[in-house]
């Protein structure tokens, strides 16, 4: 009985086996077959290896070298280079940034006055620890740019930025003479110190010259460049128009509703091309677009990179929400909008220029919120301005909506900006 139960049981095991080496032969079979189709697969026309390498050697190869910082061998490596690399990194600094308005140095901002020097074959005499000595250094840069004693020629733009420079040096340090009379009208509804709903309006009409260039011709002063002079300087001339419009509304007991308009335009004519520094306009700063530093916005597109841009056109529209917080802390929401440009003067910059209706296109936007402390006698105010519509980027890119602390320009000021 013992013999033939060990028979059964040698039997059974011999033909599960059996069974198991023919599942094990089909099986490979059925893979080596796969395999066949696959690499005879003229629609893909490649093996299974090189597809099934490319796949995933290309999608998640790379996905995990740009996570972990380890590049895969030969084609995976060359798939994060040139995908990677050139479409992600071209794309994400010329789209995001732009987009977001944090433009990358190559395109926004142009290159600084040392960094144009050091690059022009400049005697080295002019620098000291790689600037210019100021003013004798970048004076003889300017002199020897102009004088064609650089490698740069008036067709390049380099050229043409170094003569703005200068030109505007020369504006900024000119000696003017002023003989002006001013009408100024000023209406107000506002009751009293408290009354939060009201009206203003303000203009303000100047002229400069006048009599100054009649008593030139009548008497024939002493010219240079074709202007009169009067000790030695020429006098301005010129006709200079502002108008202010303020309303106020309360919206309840804590909440107050405020807009702001605002035009104004100054135009040189006779004995003058241009206006004096300190009768033009400028934009940005803490009473005007406050995303944007005081000087530092406009004129229209262009991107000087002047530390002071003015013009003689402007236009501004401020709007503000305004309520109280806890205590003595109040807060705002506001909406600023508006730039300056140049206009029938002596700037024939195109970017610069206000040429039509289409320039107001260049309408500069900014957005924020604002942090204020009520003293009684002052209020001390905090406001973080955003550039949600930037002019100096690229039509499609000029809108942005990045609220990040980082891209705010925060601003100081004392009492409300309108």
């Amino acid at each position: 009985m013992r013999n033939i139960n060990a028979e059964k049981k040698s039997t059974i095991a011999s033909f599960n086996n059996t069974h198991l080496a023919g599942l094990q032969r089909d099986v490979k079979t059925k893979c080596d077959q796969r395999y066949v189709r696959l690499s005879n697969n003229t629609k893909s026309n490649k093996s299974f290896p090189d597809r099934s390498h490319e796949t995933f050697l290309e999608r998640s190869g790379m996905a995990f070298t740009k996570r972990s910082g380890i590049p895969f061998p030969e084609r995976s490596g060359m798939a994060f280079q040139e995908r990677s690399e050139i479409t992600f990194r071209q794309r994400s600094k010329i789209t995001f940034r732009e987009r977001s308005g944090i433009s990358f140095r190559e395109r926004t901002i142009p290159p600084s006055y040392n960094e144009i020097a050091q690059n022009a074959n400049t005697d080295p005499a002019y620098f000291f620890n790689n600037n210019l000595i100021v003013p004798q250094g970048a004076q003889s840069f300017i002199a020897d740019v102009l004088g064609g004693k650089t490698s740069l020629i008036p067709s390049d733009d380099l050229y043409n930025r170094v003569q703005r420079i200068e030109e505007r040096r020369s504006r900024l340090t000119q000696n003017n003479l002023i003989f002006s009379s001013s009408l100024q009208f000023f209406n107000s509804t506002k009751a009293g110190i408290f009354d939060k709903t009201f009206t203003q309006f303000r203009t303000n009409l100047s002229w400069s010259g006048n009599l100054l260039q009649a008593f030139a011709k009548q008497f024939n002063w002493e010219q240079s460049n074709e202007q009169y002079l009067l000790f030695d300087v020429p006098f301005s001339q010129f006709v200079k128009l502002e108008t202010d419009f303020v309303k106020h509304w309360e919206i309840s007991e804590n909440q107050v509703f405020a807009v702001r308009a605002f035009a104004g335009a100054a135009i040189p004519y006779g004995n003058a091309d241009n206006i004096p520094f300190n009768r033009s306009f400028f934009a940005g700063g803490a009473y005007d677009n406050r995303a944007w530093e005081v000087y530092r916005l406009g004129p229209g597109s262009s991107n000087t990179g002047n530390e002071f841009n003015e013009a003689n056109l402007k236009l501004a529209f401020n709007v503000e929400y305004r309520f109280d917080l806890i205590g003595a802390f109040k807060g705002a929401l506001f909406i600023d909008a508006g730039n300056i440009w140049n206009v029938a003067d002596n700037v024939d910059e195109p970017a610069r220029r206000f040429d039509g209706f289409q320039d107001l296109d260049e309408l500069a936007v900014g957005t924020g919120f604002g942090l204020r402390y009520d003293f009684g006698l002052f209020l001390l105010r905090l406001d973080m301005g955003f550039k949600t519509y930037n002019p100096v980027l690229s039509k499609g890119y000029r809108w942005n909506f990045n609220y990040q602390l980082k891209n705010a320009n925060p601003t100081l000021g004392i009492n409300y900006p309108f």
